[in-house]
């Protein structure tokens, strides 16, 4: 083999290892995501449904647009954090389509929490996997909290 081509070969080779580390890297970047794809059988639910049933330890799965997002910040020690007791964002869907944050907030639209908010963009719709868990919040402990455990971007 004439010395470019071994040249070639070696600095194809190369490339592809890069090449192959990145991708991997950049999956190992993301955070968790539970499988969740738009062919997979699953009962849809609306927000509203959720709303009205939903129990902790219960997870629902439901089509909503990402209408509202607020990147947490860290809790200062003493403050009252309701809106972001952890590090995740605060994000607001709505199940009937895109539209601007109501206040107060209308039946179809709820706050989600996700270490995902980088990845679930604004005006995008999503197929959600939500996990209810009690509320950390000592003022009003029967309010439960949905955490995002699984998405997919399903298109406007």
């Amino acid at each position: 083999m004439p010395p470019r081509a071994k040249q070639s070969s070696i600095a194809l080779a190369i490339l592809i290892v890069l090449a192959t580390l990145f991708v991997i890297g950049a999956k190992a970047s993301q955070p968790a995501n539970a499988a969740l794809g738009t062919e997979e059988k699953v009962s849809l639910v609306t927000v509203p449904t959720i709303k009205e049933t939903g129990r902790a330890g219960s997870s629902f799965v439901t089509d909503a647009y990402i209408i509202g997002k607020y990147d947490c910040l860290a809790c200062p020690t003493g403050a009252d954090c309701r809106i972001c007791p952890e590090r995740d964002s605060a994000i607001i869907i709505d199940s009937a389509g895109p539209s601007s944050p109501e206040t107060p907030m209308l039946s179809t639209q709820m706050i989600v929490y996700s270490d995902a908010g980088k990845y679930l963009h604004l005006g995008q719709r999503f197929r959600l996997r939500l996990f209810l868990e009690p509320s950390t919040s000592t003022t009003s402990p029967q309010i439960l909290r949905a955490k995002v455990i699984g998405y997919v971007e399903i298109g406007i």
